[in-house]
């Protein structure tokens, strides 16, 4: 998944976006990773699910804010493709 930003950056979601476990790349460098949590036992009864987003501490707000967007966009997507199977 591209996004492109509104000061014409870009930024690159790659690896398995609905299995939350993908990088967000700006040009060559990393500056986001979104990695799986394992939750708890009631978590997994309840179909909750963990997730956790670094982000690169130098990172203007409007890319930090765009990856944050992104992430739970991606989430949303995940929630309402599992409704629907």
């Amino acid at each position: 998944m591209r996004i492109e930003l509104a000061d014409g950056s870009q930024l690159l979601c790659e690896g398995r976006l609905f299995s939350l476990d993908f990088t967000i790349t700006q040009g060559d460098a990393v500056a986001a990773r979104v990695a799986r949590r394992m939750p708890g036992v009631a978590d997994v009864l309840l179909g909750h699910d963990r997730y956790l987003l670094s982000l690169a501490p130098d990172l203007p707000p409007l890319h930090r804010g765009a990856m944050i967007g992104a992430v739970i966009v991606i989430d949303l997507l995940r929630a309402k493709e599992s409704r629907n199977s």
